[in-house]
C-alpha cells in the first residue's frame, strides 16, 4: 500500500521530469482526498459499525488505481494521471481507518495499543 505512495513521486521526477516542488503539487490529488477520505470513512464506520464494506471498496479502488499506473508513461498527461491519484487517495484513504479498526476490534481489551502498532 505504501509502496505506491514512495514510487509515484519517483516517477514525477525521474520519468516525467519534474522538479520535487512540481512534484509535490502533482501529488495533491492524492493528499486531498486521503485525508478527507479516511475522516469519512471513520465517521461511516462508526455510525454503521461494520468495518468490512471500507476495506473492500478501498482496496478495489487501489486496485483500479494501480491498473491505471501501469498504462503511465513519458507522455502521460496530467488529465489522465491526476484522477489516478484521486482514486488512489479515495482507496488508500478508506483502507487506512477501516483497517486499524479491524485490528482493534479483533483483539482483547488490553491489546489494542499492540495491535495498533
Amino acid at each position: 500500500m505504501y509502496g505506491q505512495l514512495y514510487y509515484v513521486p519517483l516517477y514525477f521526477m525521474d520519468v516525467k521530469g519534474f522538479t520535487p516542488v512540481q512534484t509535490g503539487v502533482a501529488l495533491f490529488p492524492v493528499m486531498f482526498t486521503l485525508v478527507p477520505a479516511s475522516i469519512i470513512t471513520g465517521r461511516l464506520v462508526t455510525v454503521f459499525n461494520n468495518y468490512q464494506w471500507p476495506i473492500w471498496a478501498g482496496w478495489t479502488l487501489a486496485t483500479v488505481a494501480s491498473g491505471l499506473m501501469m498504462l503511465w508513461d513519458v507522455e502521460t498527461p496530467t488529465k489522465a494521471w491526476a484522477p489516478t491519484l484521486v482514486l488512489l487517495g479515495l482507496g488508500h484513504g478508506s483502507i487506512l481507518n477501516a483497517q486499524n479498526m479491524a485490528s482493534h476490534a479483533l483483539c482483547d481489551k488490553g491489546d489494542e495499543a499492540i495491535a495498533a502498532a
